[in-house]
């Protein structure tokens, strides 16, 4: 408990400034006592009371306030716990570059202080030095083999020297000190999937899912990796638990398009354009560059095929005999009623044949027998969307997304296509929305990335931050600097920092 006179400097020191201080770091401060005495308000107090008052301010959040007073505690004695304290710190303030010295000082000091090793290792692993991290982790380890943050560590690097077999040993042991970490269940599961082993990879993410329902890294590595095996529709219901719907569309539909599925890429970048309330410019670009691959590969769209065949728009006066109508959309909407936000019934198909019993401004009224059904139904649909040719496709109804209770990955009979997503999109591609379209290209990024953001540093650092790290596993501490995925918006199988 800190003395009764240490508590009220403390209250009376307020606002401490860093500036109350000057340090150099491997010379600091006098060593002449009476200087020492007369610069120090703390220099009457023992250094461990000093100490403990500063790591309550680091607790209730007053990070300057520590340092500054882990500083004047440095001046009355030289010890590694300080520096130990000064380099967290400094660290949260986002001054990596003096943290970095202070965890080498604290090291200097004492080798064996283990939590400036493991800090030092993620520092260094920060400034995307790996031989260094990886020793001063080592020695973490070894020290303490509890630091499962060491062990997450360096599981991390072995990842990116794809070495995934020792990345996961690494791993478990941080679960023998963490046995409910969803970090290292979630690294684990990206382990597996760098190897190929999806089917493990999928469980990992279920049991880090398990532990907590929340953790939004292992759910959106989830809804990726429905997404590379072609599961679009389970994608986008996972990827919507942590993200808005326009978002989750958009990231698979960018998937898909690397996957080269552009058909169902372009499916899923239209509806996210449709679901977002605003402008949603990276939607566009995507679609833009979806539209050049698909031009350079001689393919059209299923709503461009229909559009080619029909002569336009349909219509009819109430009292008129009905007519015979196509579907030009990729997938069309059938609502109860003509308003945008009623229920959606059913789905229909670009080429469905449908009849327009009586069209109002923007609607059309048909008459339409979906494939499971000998009974015609009808309902509401976007008159722009049915065209005047017939077709000679039978009509199909699209089939309701599969619920999901569990976490593991779906079974053979699930059909991964979008079309069995609700609420697809009205319109197959408008003239107006590619107009607006920018013509940038998406970078062609490799989709195993995760990408992690690295705080820059106040200052010079001992080594440059890496622009372009690919490959990088996981859950870390301290985040790697990687490059940042602009064709969608959240990052692929991405990191978490905490």
């Amino acid at each position: 408990m800190l003395a009764k006179p240490l508590l009220a400097l403390l209250r009376s020191s307020a606002p401490l400034t860093l500036v109350a201080i000057a340090l150099t770091i491997g010379g600091c401060a006098s060593s002449a006592g009476t200087k020492a005495d007369t610069q120090n308000p703390f220099a009457s107090y023992p250094v461990a009371d000093i100490i403990e008052a500063g790591n309550k301010s680091l607790e209730s959040g007053e990070t300057e306030r520590a340092v500054y007073i882990y500083m004047q505690a440095l001046e009355i004695e030289q010890s590694a716990e300080t520096w130990y304290r000064i380099g967290i710190g400094k660290g949260r303030l986002g001054d990596r570059g003096y943290a970095w010295q202070a965890f080498k000082e604290a090291i200097k000091l004492d080798p064996t202080h283990v939590g400036a090793q493991e800090e030092l290792g993620l520092t260094y692993m920060a400034m995307a030095q790996p031989e260094p991290a990886t020793f001063h982790l080592k020695q973490a380890t070894e020290l303490d083999p509890q630091r499962w943050r060491a062990w997450n560590a360096l599981g991390v690097l072995a990842d990116m020297d794809k070495q995934y077999a020792l990345a996961v040993s690494y791993y478990e042991a941080g679960l023998l000190a963490a046995p409910r970490s969803p970090m290292l269940m979630t690294n684990i599961g990206y382990s597996y999937y760098l190897a190929g082993d999806m089917e493990q990879a999928s469980a990992w993410f279920g049991r880090a899912l398990i532990v907590d329902p929340e953790f939004a890294p292992a759910v959106k590595n989830l809804a990726l990796l429905y997404a590379r095996q072609g599961w679009y529709d389970q994608a986008v219901k996972t990827f919507s638990k942590v993200t808005g719907k326009p978002q989750a569309y958009n990231d698979v539909g960018y998937v898909a398009m690397r996957q080269g599925d552009y058909e169902q890429a372009h499916e899923l970048l239209t509806e996210a354009i449709r679901l977002s309330p605003v402008y949603y410019e990276k939607a566009y670009e995507n679609l833009a560059t979806l539209k050049k691959q698909m031009d350079a590969a001689g393919t059209a769209t299923p709503a461009e095929a229909a559009l080619r065949s029909n002569s336009g728009h349909i219509v009819v006066a109430e009292g008129q005999a009905p007519r015979k109508a196509t579907v030009t959309a990729e997938i069309l909407n059938v609502r109860s009623s003509p308003e945008a936000d009623s229920d959606v019934v059913t789905h229909l198909q670009a080429g469905d044949p449908v009849e327009v019993i009586m069209t109002m401004p923007n609607w059309a009224f048909v008459n339409y027998r979906p494939a499971a059904q000998d009974a015609n139904l009808t309902g509401w649909v976007n008159s722009r969307y049915v065209g005047s040719h017939e077709a000679k496709s039978t009509l199909m109804a699209v089939p309701e997304l599969m619920a999901t209770t569990d976490l593991s990955a779906p079974g053979t009979t699930t059909s991964p296509a979008v079309a069995a997503a609700p609420a697809q999109t009205e319109a197959a591609m408008e003239t107006t929305a590619m107009e607006q379209a920018t013509n940038a290209l998406v970078p062609d990024l490799a989709i195993e990335e995760i990408v992690v953001t690295a705080p820059a540093a106040a200052e010079p650092l001992p080594a440059t931050f890496a622009d372009t790290t690919e490959s990088i596993s996981g859950s870390i501490d301290a985040p790697l600097a990687a490059q940042t995925d602009t064709g969608n918006t959240s990052p692929l199988f991405e990191a978490v920092t905490q």
